[in-house]
This record gives C-alpha cells, structure tokens and sequence, in this order.
C-alpha cells in the first residue's frame, strides 16, 4: 500500500518521470526464512546463487558454481566491528556456519527477502539497505551477507543471509540467540525498514510513501488483491490470467461494498429523522396537557385543618392520560391477557394439578402408564446410591488407577522405542526392542488390572440388584420398574463386552503382524549374513556403499514426512 497526501493509490509498477516524480508508487514486500539441513538445503549453495559466485562446500566436497547468473548488481557483507577479518571472505564465512551445526535438521542461517523502490538508483538503493542493516542486525552482532538483484530491472529487490548466532573476537557463540525467533523482532525489522526506505524517498524528494501494516491496520476498506510479480513466462500465463481474473472481482466487490455502506448510513439517517419526528408527535399532545393542567389555579382549601393538596406532577399527568390517548392498545392488551388465561387454564386441566376434573378411566389409565415410570427413575437413584455406598468402590479404584498407571507407562516406552529407531547405533544396540518389550509388558499388566475391576464392577452390581430386588418384593409397580431397570443395565453391559471383545481382536490381529513382521526381518538378516560369507572384499565394500547410500535416502524421506505432518 502506498501513501501520498493522505489518499490511497493502486499498487503498480515504480518509475520516474522526466520531473523526478513517481508515476507508479513502489510496493512494500518483506518476507523472511529460515534455511535448514533437514529441509536438504545448504548455507553455501544459499549464499552462492544469492552472490551470483562460486563455492566450496567443504562438508560434503562439492562446488556450487553460479557465476553464470545473471542481475546480481551488488554484494556486500557487514559484520560488527569486534568481528574477526575472515567473516569478510564469503567463502569461509559460510563453511564456518555449516561446520558450527552438528545436528542432521540443523537450522543454519536466516534470509530476508526485500522489495527496493524501482525509481531510485542503484547507490540510493544501497544507502536504504546499509542503514536498515546496520540498524537491526549488525548492532545485534549478526553477520549479514546481502546482494541485490535487478536494480533498474522490473523486480529489484535484495537477499539478506543473516547468521543464527552471535559473532565475537573468538567466533560465533556457542548457543543461538532465541530471541532472534520471537514474532515481535519480526514486526520490528517490517517497520524498520519502511521507515528507511520512506526517509531515503523524502531524502530524494518524493512524496510516495510505503506502509508495513495491513489494510485493517490502516484503516483502509478495502478488500486485499494478489501480487501479480513480474511478467509470467509461457507455463505461469495461465496462473497470471487467473489472479488478474480474481483481483478484478475483489476491485469490483469492493466498489459494490462502499455503495452498500453508503446506501446503508443514508437509510440509517432517514430512519432515526423518522423517529425523532413520530416520537415529536407523540409527545407533543401530552406537554399540552401537562401545561394546561400545571397552569390551573390550585383552590385554597375549605377546611383550615387539612393539608393543602398539590397539583399533579407531570410524570403522574402523562400516566393518567395515558390510556385515553391510545385506547387501541389497551384493549388488544386485554385481549392478549384474556388469551393467556385461558391457554393457562387449559394447560392446568391437563397438568398434575387439574388431574382431578378427570373422568375416573382417564386417572386410572394415567396411573397404569405413568406410575412404573417414576418408579422407574426413583429406582435409578436408590441404585446408583447404593453402588456409591458400597464396599467394593476402593478396591475397584486402586485397580483402576493401576491400569492408568500402566497405560502411562506403555505410551512412555513406546515413545522411546520410536525415538531409539532414529538412531542406528541404538538400533545396532537393541534399545528400540527393550522398549518395544516394556511397553508390551506394560499393556499386559494394564489389561490384567482392568479385568479385574470389572470382576469387582460386576460383583457389586450383582449385590445391589438383589438388595434392592429383596427390598420391593411386595410392590408390584416397583418390581415392574426395577425388572425393566435391570434389563436396560444388562443390554448396556453386553454393548460393553463385545466392543471390547472387538478391539481385543484387533489387538491381537496387530500384535500378530508384529510379529510375522520381527520373523521376516530375522531371516532377512540371515540370508544378509550369508552372503556376505560368499563375497569377495570389494563386492562386500560395494554393497556396503550402496546400502548406506539406501539408508540415508530413509532418513530423508522419514524427516520429510514428519516435517509434513507437523
């Protein structure tokens, strides 16, 4: 979004005209990124197609040679001033950054993406960048290795490859600086660099002005459009024609959305002038009586022993003329009322209270049908109080917590055993089936304490069904009710039982794969073994190659996944 004058412009391409003044305002793009090792990226590769150079990568051996690209007008590095002197030299600055990081999905640096303004110069462009440099990373001990690309093309813009941790005298800090990660250093750096590129515009002398802040920030309504780039080659056309198509439609929404607001504001006025005048009109007869009655002369009273009465107020006034001036309202609201009474009426004939104008069949029939269901619920209750008073709750309790505690315990050893099989020498150790055997050690406990709760469960359900069974013998409803309980209780329980006879049968279903799968491996390592036996030497190093070759490619392909899924 660009500025001038305190009126919004479209966002289009930066030139100059022959005066010196914009034609187009430039745009505000700032985006940032972390290059990482788990993602199969390198800060040399990075750094050497951001420098258009060549480089050595001195970890794996290989050359990353860009010097064929093109529009790489500038590079510079800038370091804070107690930096030793190699930080200058990009190519040992970089394998530096990649020998300080041992970890496979290491992040090694930082990089920074930044729109410069197309109508300044190439100088003025680099003023813009030292100073926001110097300003939030260089005072911060950082290292920043910037280049800008396509100066007085479409697009220029520059990189910045920030380190992820501190320089001194001795070299870069043991520890990373987690402050740098923090979303409020992020909004700091959007805001300083549009205050750095605006001063160095004012410093040249023009009045476009860029914003860091979204449209709501600003106060702006207007729906946001896609950032259409430069122009698209013969395979993106497609994509472009689609995102012009899009922000043509939000350009046009946002048109019909101010006139609905404007519509909307003058129908609003109208209405509140339409019920300021009926609320004049309404009001207006009951001030004229209300003069009228305050202006009559109060009579002196007859007899000197009585208190002199007062005129009516004006409130009272307005309560007493009230009804004769809206005689309409009134008797629809005794109408209303009269409706409601008799609803009220009808529905007491119908409730419990007015149950004796019945006929006697209907009370009788009433009692048939709705006796053994309040017995039914009053049964529920003496059942559930007495299962709560029962002896059997600690017992069922403890082994209740125990089977939690087990449970605990097997996600824990399982945890272990997924992290154990990322390392190979724990594989080659066996830690990843120790804890695979604890944690099936652990279900089996698990399983053991829960049939127990349940043998506890259903002895306590059995003792209160025939206390309470014993209890109402003699009330024939009762025992209707409580027969009816029971069998609700029993359907419950067989539910119960067969989804966990279900899941006990997937269980066993997978723990029979486990295994088939452990056989497979074990006879997969013997044939392994003896063919080693038969091979010469180099056969035996050739294939060694290639099945660590294998083996990294897992690696890869599991940190992706995990990557993904996070």
């Amino acid at each position: 979004m660009i500025q001038k004058d305190n009126e919004e412009y479209q966002i289009g391409k930066a030139s100059r005209s022959q005066n010196g003044n914009f034609l187009y305002g430039p745009i505000y793009h700032f985006s940032a990124k972390v290059v990482s090792r788990g993602k199969g990226q390198s800060a040399v590769a990075s750094a050497a197609y951001r420098a258009g150079a060549e480089l050595v990568d001195e970890r794996t051996g290989e050359v990353k040679d860009f010097t064929r690209k093109e529009r790489v007008d500038f590079s510079e590095i800038a370091a804070p001033e107690n930096a030793p002197e190699w930080v200058r030299d990009r190519q040992r600055l970089w394998n530096e950054v990649e020998s300080g990081e041992k970890r496979k999905d290491a992040q090694l640096c930082r990089e920074v993406n930044a729109a410069l303004p197309k109508a300044l110069t190439l100088d003025e462009q680099k003023n813009i960048v030292r100073e926001f440099v110097a300003e939030n990373y260089t005072k911060r001990g950082m290292v920043t290795d910037w280049n800008i690309h396509d100066s007085q093309g479409k697009n220029p813009h520059v990189h910045m490859m920030i380190t992820m941790r501190e320089i001194g005298p001795e070299g870069f800090a043991k520890k990373k600086n987690r402050d740098w990660n923090r979303k409020e250093f992020l909004e700091q750096q959007r805001e300083g660099w549009a205050k750095t590129t605006n001063k160095e515009l004012n410093r040249v002398g023009f009045d476009y002005r860029i914003d860091h802040r979204s449209l709501e920030a600003q106060g702006i309504d207007r729906i946001p459009q896609k950032h259409l780039g430069p122009r698209p080659n013969i395979y993106q056309k497609a994509e472009h024609s689609q995102i012009i198509q899009a922000n043509k439609e939000l350009a046009q929404l946002t048109k019909d959305l101010k006139e609905i607001q404007a519509r909307q504001k003058e129908i609003h006025g109208k209405a509140a002038e339409l019920q300021e005048q009926q609320q004049e009109r309404t009001q207006e007869p009951q001030r004229v009586q209300a003069k009228e009655r305050a202006a009559e002369p109060v009579r002196e009273p007859q007899n000197p022993k009585q208190p002199e009465r007062k005129a009516p107020t004006k409130k009272k006034a307005l309560q007493i003329k009230q009804p004769e001036l809206d005689p309409r309202r009134e008797a629809l609201r005794q109408k209303v009322e009269a409706r409601q009474r008799a609803n009220d009426n009808e529905q007491k004939r119908l409730s419990n209270k007015g149950r004796e104008v019945w006929p006697e069949h209907e009370r009788e029939q009433w009692r048939m049908e709705e006796r053994p269901k309040i017995k039914e619920k009053e049964l529920h209750k003496m059942i559930e109080e007495r299962k709560a008073q029962s002896k059997y709750n600690k017992p069922i309790q403890e082994h209740e917590a125990k089977a939690k505690a087990h449970e605990d315990e097997a996600k824990r050893q399982s945890r272990t055993a997924e992290a154990e099989k990322q390392s190979r020498m724990s594989r080659l150790l066996g830690k990843d089936k120790r804890a695979e055997r604890a944690a099936e050690e652990a279900r089996r406990k698990a399983e053991i304490e829960k049939g127990q709760a349940n043998k506890l469960t259903e002895i306590r359900d059995k003792h209160v069904t025939e206390a309470v069974k014993a209890k109402l013998a003699a009330d024939p409803i009762a025992k209707k009710a409580f027969e009816s309980t029971v069998e609700k209780q029993l359907k419950k329980t067989e539910q119960i039982k067969e989804k966990k006879i279900g899941m006990n049968v997937d269980r066993s279903e997978k723990l029979e794969r486990q295994r088939k799968a452990r056989e497979e491996k074990a006879a997969e390592k013997k044939r392994e073994k003896k063919m080693l036996e038969a091979m010469t030497l180099p056969e035996h190093q050739a294939w060694f190659k290639e099945k660590r070759k294998k083996e990294r490619g897992q690696d890869k392909e599991r940190i992706r996944s995990r990557s993904r899924g996070r």
